[in-house]
């Protein structure tokens, strides 16, 4: 059996929350990038070093991943973790991912932020505050890559309810689940019933954007009941087209399918969530964001 759910008041208290520090996170790391960029336009002091200019860029670039860009970020896991723990599952799995995401670009300025202050401090010959410096820097790192390590565990659907899920579809609860936009043919893809729950667009849901179907075939009516998601088998079945569509996404997206399953849609699943997560990267970030899939 799974946990109560939360009360609707303290489950939106607690998306505002973490909401909130996300948000402001990623404006601390926004206003850290822009920073570096204006230091550039800056140039160097001409009666002192290039060095120390090159240090005061990276520190400008890293300022962001410091102990209150830690400590903001170890709350919303906390909130995170606590609805997790309360509920049974983790109910905004878009929260989590966006921390993940965050975390790791966190880490990441924390280096940046040790490279510079290492550089600025080595040129004035401040040895005891370089150690402090390096220090700090490197618990900042630690702290976030445990952190996202911790946020990768939070569940997004406990045992229990995917069970439940299953017996409503037929009793498949790992089966996989393709959503076809109708319009433009595109394919989103869940490795199983729950996920799909838990991350199916709502919105699209309600508008009916998308034919669902089930890996063999299997026609789903989709629905939403209030802020939730739910999905039903129907009578219907049509494998042949569940496949064409995949064959022609998987064309269009460029995506490397095996041409002996080119008939399997399981095939297709792990191909199409990666590029489905690539594309809410920036292009320039697709490279990190292939570390944290």
């Amino acid at each position: 059996m799974t946990a109560a759910p939360l009360p609707g008041t303290r489950r939106d208290a607690g998306d505002a929350l973490v909401i909130t520090l996300l948000v402001a996170q990623a404006l601390r790391l926004l206003a850290s990038i822009v920073g570096g960029f204006s230091a550039i336009g800056q140039g160097g002091d001409e009666f002192g070093p290039a060095r120390l200019h090159v240090g005061e860029v990276l520190s400008a670039f890293g300022s962001a991943g410091d102990g209150v860009a830690i400590a903001l970020l170890a709350l919303a896991t906390a909130v995170l973790w606590w609805r997790t723990t309360t509920t049974g599952h983790l109910g905004r799995t878009g929260q989590r991912d966006a921390l993940v995401w965050l975390l790791g670009l966190t880490a990441a300025a924390a280096v940046v932020e040790a490279v510079g202050s290492s550089v600025e401090t080595t040129i004035g010959g401040f040895g005891a505050r370089l150690v402090a410096v390096i220090g700090f820097e490197a618990a900042y790192v630690l702290a976030a890559l445990g952190t996202l390590v911790a946020v990768r565990r939070l569940s997004p659907v406990g045992a229990a309810s995917l069970d439940a899920e299953g017996d409503d579809l037929g009793g498949e609860p790992g089966a996989a689940v393709f959503a076809v936009d109708r319009k433009t043919g595109a394919v989103l893809a869940w490795p199983s019933v729950g996920l799909a729950l838990e991350k199916a667009p709502l919105y699209s849901v309600e508008d009916d954007e998308y034919q669902w179907f089930l890996d063999d075939g299997v026609v789903l009516a989709a629905s939403s009941d209030g802020r939730d998601v739910q999905l039903a088998a129907t009578g219907e079945e049509r494998p042949g087209e569940l496949v064409q569509h995949l064959k022609e996404h998987a064309l269009r997206r460029g995506l490397a399918i095996d041409e002996g399953e080119a008939d399997e849609p399981l095939a297709y699943v792990d191909p199409i969530v990666r590029d489905n997560y690539l594309e809410m990267w920036p292009g320039w970030l697709r490279p990190l964001g292939r570390l944290f899939r």
